[in-house]
């Protein structure tokens, strides 16, 4: 009977071992302390500004309803939010647009700086800039009713991706974060990705 009582011990105290071990791992991740600190989407990588949350409402992939375009949109916002709405004061989000179809930013970002105008946005100022290793032109605009302003990159380092970078925030909250956001693009990365 010694041998059996042993026996029975030890498996117990295994077994003990193992739910106080899988209780502090979950206690530990749950924490937030593991955190990651970067990004990494489809074929590509961003530092993810400190303290900022992933906007799950605004995040996610959807097809066309021919099924052949897909985009990918991950966001990130403040965890300041504005006193009235409740909102995030800014956000960054990064869309990836896969089209079976050549695109050409040359050829796009005019019918892009249209479009902005058709809706109803003031164009403030444009530019070109590098994202990594691809040419990219950006776009900075303000909406006239609610005062936001939105700076977005459009950039094609591959002739069937489309990025598109966007920073948008109140106009008045601007130059709080304008920094933040281009820490993200300067952390833009392309990575080799099978998916």
């Amino acid at each position: 009977m010694g041998y059996r009582d042993d026996m029975f011990n030890n498996l117990v105290k295994m077994l003990v071992g193992i739910v106080v071990f899988a209780v502090l791992v979950r206690t530990t991740v749950n924490s937030g302390l593991f955190k990651p600190k970067v990004y990494k989407g489809r074929g590509y990588v961003f530092d993810i500004p400190k303290g900022w949350i992933e906007s799950k409402q605004l995040s996610g992939v959807t097809k066309s309803e021919d099924g052949k375009t897909e985009t990918d949109t991950i966001t990130y916002v403040t965890p300041e939010k504005d006193p009235i709405t409740n909102s995030p004061v800014a956000m960054i989000s990064v869309i990836t647009i896969k089209s079976p179809q050549a695109i050409w930013i040359e050829d796009e970002f005019g019918n892009i700086l249209n479009y902005i105008r058709r809706a109803g946005y003031r164009i403030l100022d444009t530019g070109a800039r590098k994202v990594d290793t691809a040419n990219a032109r950006w776009v900075l605009f303000i909406d006239r009713e609610s005062t936001f302003m939105t700076l977005e990159y459009y950039f094609v380092p591959d002739s069937g991706l489309l990025y598109k970078m966007v920073y948008s925030v109140q106009a008045d909250k601007f130059k709080k974060y304008v920094r933040t956001f281009e820490n993200v693009r300067k952390s833009f990365r392309f990575v080799f990705s099978l998916f």
